[in-house]
């Protein structure tokens, strides 16, 4: 019972062949009655383990999606994202570093065909600087103005051929590469 995760524990238990303690959830609490922390199965189905600080406050949670992607969160006093780092289920991963508004303001993204991307973004969550290297190591520089409006863009070809490429106010910048389910 219990798999290979429970197989593995129970290798590690004090006593062989103590059978291994099962629960959907499993609290830390301090000696004062506090809860710290909780390992435990999320609404969704899936293993979280979450650490809070001596004010009951959630500051640590990593855990499984229900599409399989893996994710390790630090949270501000006011709980509030400030990191993020996600592994997807598809083979992308990311990390994101967050302002106290919630949005996402540095993103490092590699997606599942090897493509890397450096984003810096509007407290609006506009695009604003992006550094690329597409999957056949094509890299490409864009700057936006303040509403996310392509300005200026800089990339190499395949060929070598390098040179500015000027937008006009309404054109999009170059798609972005979002891990699946994000």
């Amino acid at each position: 019972r219990g798999g290979p995760v429970a197989n593995h524990l129970r290798h590690a238990s004090a006593a062989p062949g103590d059978p291994p303690v099962a629960a959907n959830e499993f609290v830390l609490v301090s000696e004062h009655g506090e809860t710290m922390g909780a390992f435990r199965i999320s609404p969704e189905g899936t293993p979280q383990r979450v650490m809070a600080d001596k004010k009951g406050r959630c500051r640590l949670m990593i855990g499984l999606d229900s599409d399989g992607s893996a994710e390790v969160a630090l949270t501000d006093v006011g709980g509030a994202y400030r990191v993020r780092l996600v592994s997807g289920a598809d083979g992308s991963c990311q990390l994101q570093l967050a302002d106290g508004g919630k949005s996402p303001r540095i993103v490092l993204r590699v997606d599942e065909k090897g493509a890397a991307r450096v984003q810096l973004d509007s407290s609006k969550n506009k695009e604003l600087v992006t550094l690329a290297i597409d999957e056949h190591d094509v890299p490409t520089f864009s700057i936006a103005d303040s509403d996310g409006s392509a300005r200026r863009a800089h990339s190499t070809t395949h060929a070598g051929a390098r040179g500015p490429h000027l937008f006009a106010r309404s054109a999009p910048l170059p798609p972005r590469h979002e891990p699946a389910g994000r």
